[in-house]
């Protein structure tokens, strides 16, 4: 396929319309060849870049994209082989295209920034990566358990892919998280830092425990059991340390990185099984149930608020019910196997 079919996918990644058979032919076309990536990278550097664009710039697009392929042909061979080619296209339509009057002349200036910040960003990802054989594993419809070549072990949540190097380089551990949850127990190197590397992020350890979910194309969540981790927009300064306990959110729409701070979120009950609530909003209590046990349970109104402190190991769903029954003095109401309504007059 023409290399602007690819770019059109990559708009389309970037607005989140892009579908599931889409996404895997430009996942597949992006692992082809560094150069792939440079230009989405590129790409995608304008896109974050434009909302915080103030002037409004009138460019004929097609004498831009020509005169820079012009420039592209002047370069010497050797950097052909890695500079991304700059094509004219007619990119989807949608409503907030103001930055696309200044994508032409940004393009390929965004491409050498990834060059260059690539090469001075600590824990490069790709560099030494380039020659290994690597390795892919998925789940379907259940979580599973692996070990990697270092001997950390991985747990992968249903629906997940996770790609990593049959043995690591000599300077760093880097795995690719493609999609879906993974909970990691990283065995201790303090010589070779551990990389989890996504689709926009780095999280970069030493030695530790942390699960690492990536909720929607362009967000992932981090929360740290144990150790210490480093949470890195790719290609960017902003980061956030992230210590035991406290969770961290990464946004590339936005370009927040956020440290939420301590929080017993039970993000890592798909692995550990266990569930943990200290004066937990019922309303946040269910929640957390109904992603644990694949439920529906519903709460009224008037409950919402009321605190909930218990922890539970891998128990029955009707014992923390019949205890959220009694410390509520509340009703269960039991609609079908997996829909209940809990209905109180108060906290008390």
């Amino acid at each position: 396929m023409k290399e602007d079919f690819y770019i059109e996918l990559i708009y389309k990644k970037l607005e989140g319309t892009i579908s599931p058979p889409e996404k895997e032919k430009l996942d597949a076309w992006l692992e082809a060849a560094p150069a792939n990536r440079i230009t989405a990278l590129g790409i995608e550097t304008v896109w974050n870049k434009s909302d915080s664009l103030k002037a409004t710039v009138d460019v004929d697009l097609e004498e831009e994209f020509s005169f820079l392929e012009s420039k592209m042909e002047e370069e010497e061979p050797n950097q052909k082989e890695t500079a991304p080619k700059v094509v004219s296209i007619n990119p989807p339509k949608r409503s907030n295209f103001r930055w696309l009057a200044i994508a032409a002349s940004l393009l390929l200036l965004a491409a050498a920034f990834f060059i260059l910040s690539d090469t001075n960003e600590p824990n490069k990802p790709m560099a030494n990566n380039e020659v290994l054989d690597w390795l892919m594993y998925t789940t379907t419809d259940s979580p599973e358990t692996f070990t990697l070549p270092d001997q950390s072990v991985v747990h992968l949540n249903a629906n997940t892919e996770l790609h990593y190097p049959k043995e690591f380089d000599k300077e760093q551990r880097l795995v690719k998280l493609k999609r879906g949850e993974t909970f990691f127990e990283v065995s201790h190197d303090k010589n070779h830092p551990f990389i989890v590397q996504t689709d926009y992020e780095l999280v970069t350890v030493l030695g530790t425990s942390f699960n690492v979910n990536i909720t929607k194309m362009d967000e992932i969540e981090v929360y740290v059991e144990s150790g210490k981790v480093e949470l890195r927009q790719r290609g960017s300064k902003r980061h956030t340390i992230l210590n035991k306990l406290e969770k961290g959110m990464s946004t590339t729409r936005t370009g927040a990185v956020t440290n939420l701070g301590k929080q017993y979120t039970n993000d890592s009950a798909w692995h550990s099984k266990k569930l943990v609530f200290e004066d937990t909003p019922i309303e946040e209590v269910v929640a957390q149930i109904n992603k644990f046990y694949g439920l529906q349970v519903f709460l009224s109104n008037n409950m919402v608020d009321c605190p909930f402190t218990a922890s539970y190991d891998n128990e029955q769903i009707s014992i923390i019910l019949d205890e959220i029954k009694e410390v509520f003095q509340a009703q269960v109401i039991q609609h079908s196997p997996t829909q209940y309504l809990i209905k109180g007059s108060s906290c008390n």
